[in-house]
């Protein structure tokens, strides 16, 4: 199989990276590799079309939708990596969270039509922090997180059962969470 992956070079795109590469040809797209979303684009669209699974899971702005939007119907498998973050643009911005519901906005109307391809959206909470991450004041530290691996966990169980279309990691936002959030937005 051969899987490409956005935002391969750190966080959950470096280990899924890791992770696929183990038993199949990954190919990463970023710009240490010569895949530019701002210049690059057609390059980028034609390798995810010459894959079986795309991993959707570089946020720029808006083309990660975008990006779904261009390949859905080229690609055999796709998995999106969501947030749960839209569901509160209060907290966490209001771009970024418009951005994430529209991507599982798209992803849910795809894939409620027949004889579309498999397609994935996982949905995650806070995400464990790389060890460079840990001292970053911009970082929201939660005692709850979903780990690496329960994502590589989770895409690697729907590719058995793609009928699968929406998957949660819901972690609470508790109250040092909150304390950490109103730190980086004043106007929670």
């Amino acid at each position: 199989m051969i899987v490409s992956i956005t935002g391969h070079t750190k966080g959950l795109g470096r280990y899924l990276y890791d992770h696929f590469s183990k038993e199949h040809t990954v190919v990463g797209l970023s710009r240490t590799t010569g895949f530019n979303f701002e210049k690059d684009w057609k390059k980028i669209v034609d390798a995810i079309s010459e894959s079986d699974l795309f991993i959707n899971n570089a946020y720029l702005n808006n083309n990660q939708n975008l990006l779904f939007d261009e390949v859905k119907n080229k690609v055999s498998k796709i998995v999106c990596i969501g947030s749960q973050a839209r569901k509160y643009p209060n907290l966490v911005g209001i771009e970024y969270s418009k951005n994430k519901q529209q991507l599982y906005n798209m992803v849910d109307e795809y894939t409620s039509l027949d004889n579309t391809n498999p397609c994935l959206h996982v949905d995650l909470g806070f995400m464990q922090l790389e060890e460079s991450d840990i001292d970053d004041p911009c970082k929201v530290k939660s005692p709850f997180y979903t780990t690496y691996k329960e994502v590589s966990d989770v895409i690697d169980f729907w590719l058995d059962n793609p009928k699968i279309k929406n998957i949660e990691f819901e972690t609470p936002i508790t109250d040092e969470v909150m304390i950490q959030l109103k730190n980086h937005n004043p106007d929670i």
